[in-house]
């Protein structure tokens, strides 16, 4: 990732921001976010992106969050949010996507949210599938 991307510091963040949300307990496992980093750089770099763009750096972030689910749940989280890793890996890109933009905070309706969330979930995304989907949504908040 790009220096100026601290991805973990916003990993971190929005999983303390989903412990508040959701009232739960989560433990991060720093190895596997570690390995979502240099397989996140490893995807840009296989489709020739040597200096790519907040969207795309989101998306292949978020793909490997997702896929690697470095969350869990602690033994005394009480309440169980089963697509835990697909929720931090969507706020960590959209967060990503915010930092440097014009949009001061993450402006996403709650039913768009949750589809996007339960399609991370039970669908089949690449890292290119969630570039478009995060290019769309920089352009409707960046017009």
């Amino acid at each position: 990732m790009p220096d100026s991307i601290k991805t973990v510091s916003i990993l971190m963040e929005m999983v303390n921001d989903a412990e508040v949300r959701f009232g739960i307990s989560l433990v991060v496992d720093g190895d596997i976010v570690k390995e979502a980093e240099t397989q996140a750089l490893s995807s840009l770099r296989g489709i020739g992106l040597a200096s790519p763009n907040l969207a795309k750096i989101a998306s292949a972030f978020a793909f490997w969050i997702r896929k690697l689910k470095p969350i869990s749940h602690s033994p005394d989280s009480k309440n169980k949010y089963l697509a835990i890793n697909e929720y931090v890996a969507l706020m960590v890109g959209l967060s990503i996507c915010t930092r440097r933009s014009k949009s001061p905070s993450i402006r996403i309706s709650q039913r768009i949210l949750v589809d996007w969330v339960n399609s991370f979930r039970v669908n089949s995304h690449s890292p290119s599938s969630s570039m478009l989907i995060f290019e769309v949504w920089m352009d409707t908040v960046n017009p």
